[in-house]
């Protein structure tokens, strides 16, 4: 493994503990402020911090010059929205849940995506398949109680899975046709703008609400979206994107292990057990053998 891939493999690492550890943040915000004001502001601020690096690309490329905005507006729209329909379940999910619950049933997004190709008129492996067949077992061991009902606040973070997956649609069909770092910044914006209305119609909010969670909204704005964010498109630059996703999905791990060591969260040997299959299943659904690298 050359240099450039070692590097590459460290910032998804990297990234996959920011994005672990951001689920503590946002369990702990949970407790202070609602899930609608914090989305709000958390990307309010990721897109503040995206600022800088919006100014140093427009130094280097003319092609802004070439843009079609009408197209990059509908993206920014169209993925915002749905990155706040995701983020809001997952957040209002997240009162009712753990922290490492919330990991590793996001996780799952990543089997969903090749569902949805389906309907996009695109094949998924058989791995895909077999991914998913052992990350069910694994979702019923972690969610369901003894009633056979699902707890509410996983089952809000597993409707979020679906928003989730249609987002990677979405950003790869938007991507390949415009400037990536736009797109981000205008969809962050939208995000916000989304969460702020509809904090303002069912939450309130005040001077100490925001103090009591600034440390939460920090880390999930500034570090979780914009650190975040930034290494994951500098990592991917030379990552293969199966590679990548099976680094990213390490991200349930680190949600768990910062919601016992930082929240103080227990897992039964049930829990314990859910979270290796869906994990597993998580990562067999990324496998290819016809991949070199992989």
């Amino acid at each position: 493994m050359n240099k450039e891939k070692t590097l590459s493999n460290i910032l998804l690492l990297i990234t996959a503990s920011i994005w672990g550890f951001g689920f503590v943040a946002q369990r702990y915000g949970m407790d202070y402020i609602g899930p609608f004001y914090f989305t709000g502001i958390r990307f309010l601020l990721g897109a503040v911090i995206l600022i800088p690096v919006l100014t140093l690309n427009l130094k280097k490329n003319n092609n802004y010059k070439s843009l079609d905005y009408k197209f990059l507006f509908k993206g920014g729209l169209c993925a915002g929205l749905i990155m706040f329909s995701g983020m809001a379940l997952q957040q209002a999910g997240l009162v009712y849940t753990t922290a490492s619950n919330g990991g590793f049933i996001t996780g799952l997004y990543i089997v969903i995506v090749p569902i949805i190709s389906l309907f996009l008129k695109q094949k998924p492996k058989i791995f895909v398949w077999i991914g998913i067949l052992i990350a069910a077992p694994g979702l019923y061991l972690l969610s369901i109680n003894k009633g056979f009902t699902m707890q509410r606040g996983d089952f809000l973070i597993f409707l979020s899975i679906f928003f989730w997956a249609a987002h990677i649609h979405v950003i790869s069909y938007f991507s390949a046709r415009t400037m990536p770092i736009f797109l981000a910044f205008l969809q962050f914006l939208f995000c916000a703008f989304a969460g702020t209305v509809c904090g303002l119609l069912f939450e309130n909010i005040s001077l100490k609400i925001i103090s009591d969670a600034i440390i939460p909204i920090f880390y999930a704005g500034v570090i979780g979206v914009g650190v975040g964010f930034t290494l994951q498109v500098q990592a991917q630059k030379k990552a293969d994107p199966n590679h990548a996703a099976l680094i990213l999905s390490m991200e349930a791990v680190f949600a768990a292990a910062g919601g016992i060591i930082l929240l103080n969260e227990t897992m039964p040997a049930k829990k314990i057990f859910g979270c290796i299959f869906i994990l597993a299943g998580i990562i067999v659904s990324q496998l290819d053998f016809n991949k070199k690298n992989i």
